[in-house]
């Protein structure tokens, strides 16, 4: 799932290709909807224009979020910030121990 400001978000940094690729997996993504500002857990400093995200990410009872923004999510990776695991997509798709030991 996502919410309509990340995807727009995600879209400011696409061109040609990229943006038709991104298009097409939206297809088979939840949207839930942007939800106002609100206060953020204690102790969780995030630039303004990445609060809608984890907001919607709260307000939706989603159990990860996934980003790659090392630089305003990268002190959060690894914690639970409202309940949502914050991880690098490296770390989310990565096979666990056991699996690798199976291989």
């Amino acid at each position: 799932m996502t919410s309509a400001y990340a995807i727009a978000e995600a879209e400011r940094h696409l061109e040609g290709e990229q943006r038709a690729r991104f298009t097409e997996l939206l297809k088979g993504v939840r949207v839930v909807a942007d939800v106002p500002a609100q206060e953020l857990p204690a102790g969780v400093l995030l630039r303004s224009k990445d609060v809608p995200i984890l907001a919607a990410a709260i307000a939706a009872q989603a159990t990860h979020l996934i980003t790659g923004d090392r630089r305003d999510f990268g002190a959060h990776y690894g914690k639970r910030l409202g309940g949502v695991l914050i991880l690098p997509p490296r770390d989310y798709f990565q096979p666990s121990r056991r699996q690798r030991k199976r291989r």
